[in-house]
């Protein structure tokens, strides 16, 4: 009994203290400005929803048929090297910054959600995708921390490899698409 009359008069001190102890929100953002995380969407439900439609993407089939496109388009841009290269110069016009920064903000997008159906696929939750600030800089990010929980070291590696996989087949199949494309 006597230690419920102590701990009844020690709560509301011990609380006064942990609020008094909270820093203000500009003393967390300076101690917090490193990475600031900003969950946009719940996907949970859609990727769940999809997964059976991207499943094609995860086999060994795929996975070929993208190496094979990949080195053709190297080989036939190796054929046109010059015009290859010389393609990069409209990266310095106002038009192919534009489309570079689109470009970009639609490959970052697929390279999450790589990492997210790869996620989903060995059954782990997707919580929440959004945007993050990294030093005040923008940038996407997935959470795929439930993923920790996987037995297998390989499966965990591949989720987190997802997104660099993206990237690569994308740059596959772009390399061969320039070769054909005007």
């Amino acid at each position: 009994m006597a230690s419920l009359a102590r701990e009844s008069i020690e709560r509301p001190a011990l609380l006064a203290e942990a609020r008094r102890s909270r820093p203000g929100p500009l003393t967390w953002l300076a101690h917090n400005y490193l990475f600031v995380r900003i969950p946009l969407l719940a996907p949970d439900a859609f990727l769940r929803a999809t997964v059976g439609v991207v499943a094609p993407l995860f086999s060994r089939v795929f996975a070929a048929l993208v190496v094979l496109a990949g080195l053709a388009g190297l080989y036939l841009a190796s054929r046109q090297w010059d015009a290859f290269l010389a393609a990069f110069m409209h990266l310095v016009t106002l038009e192919g910054v534009l489309l570079y920064g689109i470009a970009l903000a639609v490959v970052k997008s697929l390279h999450e959600l790589g990492h997210a159906y790869a996620a989903v696929r060995y059954g782990c939750r997707v919580p929440a995708m959004g945007l993050c600030l990294m030093m005040l800089f923008p940038l996407l990010y997935t959470d795929v921390s439930d993923v920790w929980r996987l037995r297998s070291r390989r499966r965990r590696m591949l989720v987190g490899a997802a997104g660099l996989l993206v990237e690569l087949a994308i740059a596959c199949l772009a390399t061969l698409a320039w070769a054909f494309l005007p």
